[in-house]
Order: C-alpha cells, then sequence, then structure tokens
C-alpha cells in the first residue's frame, strides 16, 4: 500500500556556488562531481543482478506454462500467480535501489551545502544512431523517468534545484580539452574498465561524465564555477544493497 501525505511548500535556496553533477549509466547507475573537487559512483550491481536474475526466473516459468499450454513461447503476456508475485517482488527491489541511491545523493547535498543539481538528460540518446545501440537499449531498460521523479522531489523538498542538461559529447571529451563538443570528441581515450586516458593522466570515465556535464552548463548558462580537475581518478565507491 502507499501513504500520501501533504507537506508545505519549501523555499528554494539561492544559488550558493556549490554544484554537483551527475552522469547516469549502466554498470556505475550513478557518477557524480562535486566542484569542490570530490566525485562519487554508486554502483548499478544491485540493479543488474536483480533485473537479470528476475527476468530470467520469469522467462522460465512463462517457458513452462507456455509448454504445458502448448502455446508459442515468444508470447510475453503468460503469467501465473508465481509470475505475478515475481514481478512484484522485481518492482519493489528496483524501487528500494532507486530510492536508496536518491536518499544518498540527497543526503550528500544537505551534508556539503550544494544548492543545485545538474543531472544528464539521457532522454536525448534516443536520437542517437545504431552505433552504441545495445549500450543505449541497456540504458534505457532503467526506469530513469522513476529516478528522476523520485530525485526531483526529495531534492525540492530541501530546497535544492535539479537541472537537467544535455549531455551531448560528454562521454569522449577530456576533461582538459578546450570545451565539450563534436571537435574534441575522442571515444577512443576511454579505454578498458571504465578508464579514460588523456597523455599521462589516467580518469574514470563517467566521472569524466559527469564533470563535463557541469562544464556543459556552465558555458551554456555563462557563469563562473570553479571545477578543480580532482577527485576523477579515484572516486569514492557506494554499493546499494537490497
Amino acid at each position: 500500500f502507499k501513504i500520501i501525505y501533504e507537506i508545505e511548500d519549501v523555499e528554494m535556496k539561492k544559488d550558493n556556488g556549490r554544484y554537483l553533477s551527475i552522469d547516469m549509466g549502466i554498470n556505475n547507475l550513478i557518477a557524480a562531481y562535486d566542484n569542490k573537487g570530490y566525485s562519487f559512483i554508486i554502483k548499478g550491481n544491485s540493479y543488474q543482478n536483480t533485473l537479470y536474475y528476475y527476468n530470467k526466473t520469469i522467462s522460465y516459468y512463462q517457458s513452462l506454462e507456455a509448454k504445458f499450454k502448448n502455446i508459442s513461447k515468444k508470447t510475453n503476456y503468460i503469467s501465473t500467480k508465481r509470475i505475478k508475485k515475481l514481478n512484484k517482488i522485481k518492482k519493489r527491489k528496483i524501487e528500494c535501489i532507486l530510492h536508496t541511491s536518491t536518499r544518498r545523493i540527497v543526503d550528500y547535498c544537505v551534508d556539503n551545502d550544494i544548492h543545485t543539481v545538474i543531472i544528464g538528460d539521457i532522454k536525448g540518446i534516443r536520437k542517437d544512431n545504431d552505433k552504441g545501440k545495445i549500450t543505449n537499449q541497456k540504458l534505457h531498460s532503467l526506469p530513469f523517468k522513476q529516478f528522476y521523479d523520485k530525485l526531483s522531489y526529495k531534492l525540492k523538498m530541501k530546497g535544492i534545484s535539479l537541472i537537467f542538461q544535455k549531455e551531448s559529447y560528454s562521454s569522449g571529451c577530456s576533461p582538459t580539452s578546450k570545451d565539450v563538443s563534436k571537435e574534441y570528441y575522442n571515444k577512443t581515450k576511454r579505454i578498458k574498465r571504465g578508464l579514460y586516458k588523456d597523455g599521462n593522466m589516467i580518469y574514470n570515465s563517467d566521472s569524466v561524465g559527469a564533470y563535463n556535464i557541469m562544464r556543459i552548463y556552465k558555458k551554456e548558462k555563462g557563469i563562473a564555477i570553479n571545477m578543480p580537475i580532482k577527485g576523477l581518478s579515484n572516486p569514492r565507491i557506494i554499493n546499494v544493497s537490497v
């Protein structure tokens, strides 16, 4: 069941020059950069493992039911009491992962006096071409709208602004490049195990994405944001369990 209650409107805090930018992903559900030169990652293992286990289990029981009723195995509408129960458990577990992840972000912002959160808007990825199609499909299996909604209302309750930012070329530009644009985009610098190599420096590639999202926001708004290139090589790792 759900409990619905009313809360008083919270006055939004003024921009204080403290920002957190967020890049959503697959292996790393969240990569965040704080413009004091600190970054952290919320791993996506729990989400992926939950999805894999329950989808596989549900598919198995659907296959058994299809065989028993002698109907096509391709149908996605086969359901039984067991399958319905598994779907409910899967939904609850994913809900828990999203709540826990968004709460971690909000708590961090409150503890560090951050008034503005900038998050990459992954809806734009749907317009991409076939290159990276499989990765995009995995990314869009994420209930990102639920994530956005949960993060939005939790931040709002604390008076913290959430801004959606298009993230074009953010994943493939060096944090030291002159601009985040097609001209400086070089995906080959993203090497194995989620690392980004630029000259003698090696960064976490998702942390670079989060850093560049803030750079794009900074340029579009025409505002001065102090953005030290620190913390991109050794982000703090946070695991969310269910």
